[in-house]
């Protein structure tokens, strides 16, 4: 039995679980949800939540029950993370683009300033989906390394 490969997802898991408190002790999940209209972020964190649950299941089932897995669905979720991300930003450049500039009079300051307001509103869309989709597909290819790695090094009992 190889039980570090289940060893290192979990300290994997306690130091993302830490740094999601922290995230959330400071106020960063306020901040997405008052800057992210679409909640793309939010939907981005639970599937990563769900995958990376997964990703522990088939490391534990691994290390102690010595059964192996396939890992090619996985790495998909984590390129669809990248994907949901880019869909973010392009819906917040749509967002930044689309209506911020209707009805605009440059020589009125209040219609200038409605319209930084909206722009502004589809450029935190955009950087905030795009940042979220990298992070959880990097951390779950972190854990998908962990764990083929384990499965391609196996050396048995």
């Amino acid at each position: 039995m190889d039980k570090v490969t289940f060893l290192k997802w979990w300290l994997m898991s306690l130091t993302t679980g830490l740094g999601a408190w922290f995230g959330y002790k400071f106020g960063l999940y306020d901040t997405i949800a008052a800057a992210d209209k679409t909640y793309i972020s939010f939907s981005i964190l639970g599937m990563y939540s769900v995958s990376s649950i997964w990703a522990g299941w088939k490391s534990w089932l691994f290390s102690y029950r010595d059964e192996f897995t396939e890992t090619k669905n996985a790495w998909f979720v984590s390129d669809m993370y990248l994907a949901l991300g880019l869909m973010g930003t392009i819906i917040g450049f749509i967002m930044m683009l689309g209506g911020s500039l209707e009805g605009l009079n440059v020589a009125n300051q209040s219609t200038i300033m409605v319209a930084m307001i909206k722009m502004a509103n589809g450029m935190s869309t955009a950087l905030w989906t795009t940042l979220t989709g990298i992070v959880c597909s990097w951390l779950l290819k972190i854990q998908l390394v962990n764990l083929d790695h384990g499965i391609n090094n196996y050396e048995g009992t």
